[in-house]
C-alpha cells in the first residue's frame, strides 16, 4: 500500500484520499477512480487521512463514518483546518446523528451506503467524474444537504439558520442544540434527554450547574427560533426527561453556490457566529427525514 500511495502522491493526476472500512466496498470505490483517471490513495484510518492529506494535497477526501480511530465530525474539523479539498462522508441510511454531526463539521457530501448497489455505483462515479476536478475546489459550489421544517431552513454546513426571510444568529452552543433535536426528531421524535443533551456541550457531568446551563441555552435558542416554552411551536419541554421536536422536518438537496435573499456576505459576518457563506435557498424536495 504505502507505494501506491507514494506513486498516487507524486503524481499530477487529481488525487482522493479513500479511507473505508470494507475492503471489498474500498476497491469498489479505487476501481472507480482509477477508471476516471484518478490518482487513488487508499487508507485504514483516520491518523493515516490525516498524513496522507498533508503528504498529498488532495482535491477530494472520502471518509467512511465508522473508522476505529476517531469520531468522523472531529476527522472533519481537523481536515477543514488542513485542507480545501471536498470531503464526502459514506455512512448508513440510519445513522442520522453522524450524518448531521458531519454536515455541522463542514462535510460537503453524504453518501448513502443503504442504497441498491447499482445506485451506491452511480453516486460514487458522479462523486468521482474527473470533470468534477478541474476547477479548484471551491465549498460554497457544492451540491449538499439542508433541512427545513414549516419556514425555519437549517444549513448544517453553512451553520445557517433562517426563519422565514429573516437568518437567526445562532451561537456554537445553539446551533449544536438544535442539530440534536432535529436527530432526535428524524429518527422518529423520540424526546432527546437533558443528560445527553449536556453530554453532547461537552460537560463531563450533567451537575446543578450544567443543568442550569442548559436551560439558558435553550431559553436564548427558543427566544431566537420567535417562541415561548409556554407555547411551544416546535420545542417541546417534557418534565423531568428532556426536551422534544414536534414538527415534522424534510431533507432538501441545494446548491451551496446560490444564496438567499438578504443573507449577510462573509465580509460582514461577525467572527463570533458560525456563519461563513451565503443561506442558499429552498431547491426541491429530495426526501423527507420526518
Amino acid at each position: 500500500m504505502k507505494t501506491n500511495e507514494r506513486t498516487a502522491a507524486n503524481s499530477s493526476q487529481p488525487r482522493v484520499v479513500v479511507a473505508q472500512c470494507e475492503r471489498v466496498a474500498r476497491e469498489v470505490t479505487l476501481a472507480l477512480g482509477q477508471a476516471n483517471g484518478l490518482a487513488m490513495i487508499p487508507v485504514e484510518s483516520a491518523r493515516a487521512v490525516v498524513e496522507q492529506v498533508n503528504a498529498a494535497q488532495p482535491q477530494l477526501v472520502v471518509l467512511d463514518s465508522r473508522l476505529p480511530d476517531s469520531a468522523t465530525p472531529y476527522l472533519i474539523r481537523q481536515l477543514r483546518a488542513l485542507t480545501p479539498a471536498r470531503v464526502a462522508v459514506i455512512a448508513s441510511h440510519g445513522d442520522v446523528e453522524t450524518r448531521i454531526a458531519s454536515f455541522e463539521a463542514g462535510a460537503d457530501q453524504y453518501i448513502d451506503t443503504g442504497l441498491s448497489p447499482r445506485e451506491l455505483r452511480a453516486r460514487l462515479r458522479s462523486l468521482l467524474r474527473r470533470d468534477a476536478f478541474t476547477q479548484p475546489a471551491k465549498r460554497s459550489s457544492t451540491v449538499r444537504s439542508i433541512y427545513t421544517c414549516e419556514e425555519l431552513t437549517v444549513d448544517p454546513a453553512g451553520h445557517r439558520v433562517t426563519v422565514g426571510d429573516a437568518e437567526v444568529e445562532l451561537t456554537r452552543t445553539e446551533f449544536s442544540i438544535l442539530m440534536a433535536l432535529f436527530a432526535a426528531q428524524i429518527q422518529g421524535g423520540r424526546v432527546l434527554g437533558r443528560e445527553a443533551l449536556i453530554h453532547r456541550l461537552g460537560a463531563a457531568e450533567a451537575d446543578r450547574s450544567a443543568q442550569r446551563t442548559l436551560e439558558v441555552h435553550m431559553a436564548n435558542l427558543r427566544r431566537k427560533l420567535g417562541e415561548k416554552a409556554s407555547a411551544p411551536r416546535w420545542i417541546r419541554t417534557v418534565r423531568g426527561v428532556g426536551y422534544q421536536w414536534l414538527e415534522p422536518i424534510e431533507a432538501v438537496e441545494i446548491d451551496g453556490a446560490q444564496t438567499v435573499r438578504g443573507a449577510k456576505s462573509a465580509s460582514s459576518a461577525s467572527s463570533a457566529r458560525d456563519d461563513d457563506e451565503g443561506q442558499p435557498p429552498r431547491l426541491h424536495l429530495v426526501g423527507s427525514a420526518g
